[in-house]
């Protein structure tokens, strides 16, 4: 039948996933045997070069690999392959100047989106769902928004994660987007979590970076602000989501 057909092809899609998951941390653990050796420009180093710095090979190799990571980190439904790839992309950064431009501009975008006019803004949702004059269009609009701002949101938080002192250390983005930086995530991720009329998805991926954004900058999230939503997340009236979240 149609259903079982779909079942069989969602099961192998996800069989696809999670080898995919495991590839790239066989890849991130890779390179990241190199990173303590110092970064190359995506050539690898004579003599002491370790096994990540030489997994790289070229800067057009290194290059090519940061594109098919940032595809998979921007396209790939299933959020678990995300996750993975943000990590290697996060590891070859340590290796290759190439992949440290390439995360920095990933961030930047993102982050851009998350800010003030961007798409997933928390005040992109509000606008499509109070001046639509087709409350359909407009419903869905917001919804758009929301699952943007979600999606966005877990994102930034893993590059962050993984790759924070790359995305500090890179150059700003050739467009002219403004650079990212912790604090820069952590006013996105609080602007989106302090939202009350915000959808729970893109409040609890909020909580999340705000998690990922500890990992890598502990200083960036002890502030009182931050706090007071660690508070409100595990406050009697918070969602269990958040509440779970928050303890992640």
């Amino acid at each position: 039948s149609n259903s079982n057909s779909a079942a069989a092809a969602a099961e192998a899609d996800r069989r696809d996933a999670d080898r995919l998951v495991a590839t790239l941390a066989v890849l991130a653990t890779a390179l990241s045997s190199g990173s303590a050796t110092g970064k190359s420009t995506g050539v690898a180093a004579g003599g002491g070069a370790g096994a990540g710095t030489a997994l790289v090979g070229s800067a057009a190799s290194a290059a090519e690999l940061a594109r098919d990571l940032a595809s998979l980190i921007n396209g790939h439904p299933f959020i678990h392959v995300v996750a993975a790839a943000c990590r290697a992309l996060a590891a070859l950064s340590e290796v290759s100047t190439v992949a440290e431009r390439a995360i920095g501009h990933w961030a930047a975008k993102y982050l851009a989106q998350l800010g003030p006019g961007g798409a997933a803004h928390p005040a992109a949702a509000a606008a499509s769902a109070a001046t639509g004059k087709n409350d359909a269009a407009a419903a869905a609009a917001a919804a758009t928004a929301s699952a943007f701002a979600a999606r966005f949101l877990f994102v930034l938080g893993h590059l962050f994660r993984h790759g924070g002192g790359s995305i500090e250390r890179a150059p700003a983005p050739a467009d002219g987007t403004p650079p990212a930086t912790a604090a820069g995530c952590l006013a996105a991720a609080l602007a989106h979590f302090e939202n009350p009329r915000g959808d729970p998805k893109a409040r609890e991926a909020a909580l999340h970076a705000l998690g990922c954004l500890a990992v890598s900058a502990p200083h960036a999230v002890l502030g009182p602000r931050a706090r007071r939503a660690l508070r409100a997340a595990l406050s009697p009236a918070a969602p269990p989501a958040f509440k779970l979240r928050a303890l992640h």
